[in-house]
């Protein structure tokens, strides 16, 4: 789960750097470990190894949101695609959720075939992927 946010908490750290920002990503590290080590005192003893992902999973999520913040403050973020990139986001759990109910159903590689499926059409219904975005794909890969 947490994966997506570290690899966006890459570019955000290097906006941030960039920016010569580096204190500002220096405090949102510290916070984020702070918020680290009082998670893992709570889950460990409660969940064990589950509850060592959960407080990573957590603290990458914070620091992303601390890291969000300061970078609105450095460039404009267009919230339109924020909106897309949280429903594909939301579109996926739904196929994940699909797929694992479906694989004690079907033969499992037909599972992959119908999540694709049902990713590719809740991205068209919900306007992410459009006719122009398949074609300008269908381009790109045609002139290589």
């Amino acid at each position: 789960v947490s994966l997506g946010f570290l690899f966006m908490n890459f570019v955000l750290s290097s906006l941030l750097n960039a920016a010569n920002q580096q204190k500002i990503n220096t405090r949102n590290l510290g916070f984020t470990m702070l918020l680290n080590i009082v998670l893992n005192l709570v889950f460990i003893p409660l969940l064990g190894v589950w509850g060592a992902a959960l407080a990573s999973s957590i603290s990458t999520l914070f620091l992303f949101i601390l890291n969000l913040i300061a970078a609105r403050k450095i460039v404009v973020i267009d919230l339109q695609i924020v909106n897309k990139m949280f429903l594909a986001f939301t579109l996926s759990l739904l196929m994940l959720v699909l797929v694992y109910y479906l694989k004690s159903l079907i033969f499992w590689p037909l599972t992959i075939i119908v999540g694709g499926a049902f990713y590719l059409v809740g991205l068209w219904l919900l306007k992410i992927l459009t006719i122009a975005d398949i074609k300008y794909l269908k381009n790109s890969l045609a002139n290589k």
